[in-house]
């Protein structure tokens, strides 16, 4: 028995029937009606109650055995007697034969016929545990089918959701290498990565620790919003710890550097933030499936982004408060952006320079 399903369907399955196939012609011929055949099978057909055994500790039913088992038995059952008491058999007016319930179905794999059990998980059952339940299972009862029998998983929804974890995984592992990049090549300071390696993950535990309080199970809509949310918690670490960058550039102590930085950008945080909760929020107020389904995911990409930003103008800062100093070494790689940006810098300004003169605007 695995824990956590609640049902097990049946596909595939022939059960036993028998088939009473009614000959109109030889009906009216021997003035048998349907009634008749319907009431001989009524009265005929029965397992009747033959008293109870008894001792000092149990009491068994008896049942008195019927007389007709098998397609032969039921053609001879007598459907109706004529005036000089010959007997009409069920075989004079129909064709009596065992077959399936229901013939036009099959279910086939690999053009072969076969028997198809589908578990059905309860709605609050994790399926990967009941997946990974039945694969051992299978793998256990393999021993004691009978020879040429052969029990394997042919189906498995749960593929898809790990799938996604795995896709989870893969966009914060992208998510992060991107950032850590950014971050070292327009800062030039390793340390400076650190800062969203520790801001990141705490926003998505903190989503999760929301979700949990709010009763939502991790499913392919809260891992999808998780994907899009990962790109939008990054923005708001980068923002502010560049900002705080190049407060320090200009001459400000770390701890003011990251006060007056935090503050410089608090708004627009809270800003972009507000307008993508009001996008994706009132999706829990639509009626129907569409409401339903969508949610979870509305209500965990709000969430999240609320964590970043509460974690972009609280966190963010302390670290960088003391992880990011000026007079650290920069890279190579770093010098040769910058003297680029520097040159582009350059080239804007008289670029506009220019053009402000020869509009005639005046200079200042």
């Amino acid at each position: 028995m695995i824990s956590g399903v609640s049902s097990v369907d049946l596909y595939g399955a022939l059960y036993k029937v028998m088939y009473v196939k009614l000959d109109p012609t030889q009906m009216a011929g021997h003035g048998v009606t349907t009634q008749d055949i319907l009431d001989a099978l009524r009265e005929e057909n029965l397992e009747s109650p033959g008293g109870e055994i008894r001792n000092d500790v149990m009491t068994m039913p008896v049942r008195s055995d019927r007389l007709y088992r098998d397609a032969e038995d039921f053609k001879q059952l007598v459907v109706r007697t004529t005036a000089d008491g010959t007997g009409i058999y069920l075989s004079d007016v129909a064709d009596v034969a065992i077959g399936s319930r229901n013939e036009d179905a099959t279910y086939k794999n690999n053009g072969i016929n076969n028997l198809s059990l589908a578990l059905i998980p309860q709605s609050d059952a994790n399926p990967l545990d009941i997946s990974d339940r039945a694969h051992k299972l299978v793998d256990d009862m393999q021993a004691f089918l009978p020879e040429g029998t052969r029990l394997w998983v042919d189906y498995d929804t749960t593929i898809f959701i790990e799938r996604s974890i795995e896709e989870v995984y893969s966009t914060l592992f992208i998510t992060g290498a991107l950032v850590v990049l950014v971050l070292y090549l327009f800062i030039g300071q390793a340390r400076a990565t650190l800062i969203p390696a520790v801001t990141v993950p705490v926003s998505l535990i903190s989503a999760f620790i929301v979700a949990s309080a709010l009763g939502f199970s991790i499913n392919l809509l809260t891992l999808m919003a998780l994907i899009l949310a990962i790109g939008l918690v990054v923005d708001d670490a980068i923002v502010v710890v560049e900002n705080i960058f190049h407060h320090l550039q200009q001459g400000d102590k770390p701890l003011v550097a990251a006060y007056r930085g935090a503050r410089e950008v608090g708004f627009a945080v809270i800003a972009t933030t507000a307008v993508l909760v009001m996008v994706f929020l009132p999706i829990t107020y639509m009626d129907g499936m569409i409401g339903k389904l969508f949610t979870e995911f509305a209500v965990m990409l709000a969430v999240t982004v609320l964590c970043s930003s509460l974690i972009a103008l609280t966190l963010t800062p302390v670290l960088g408060s003391k992880l990011l100093r000026l007079n650290v070494s920069s890279s190579p790689i770093n010098r040769i952006m910058t003297r680029g940006f520097d040159r582009l810098e350059n080239y804007y300004r008289r670029a506009l320079a220019t053009y402000c003169v020869g509009a005639g605007w005046p200079r200042w």
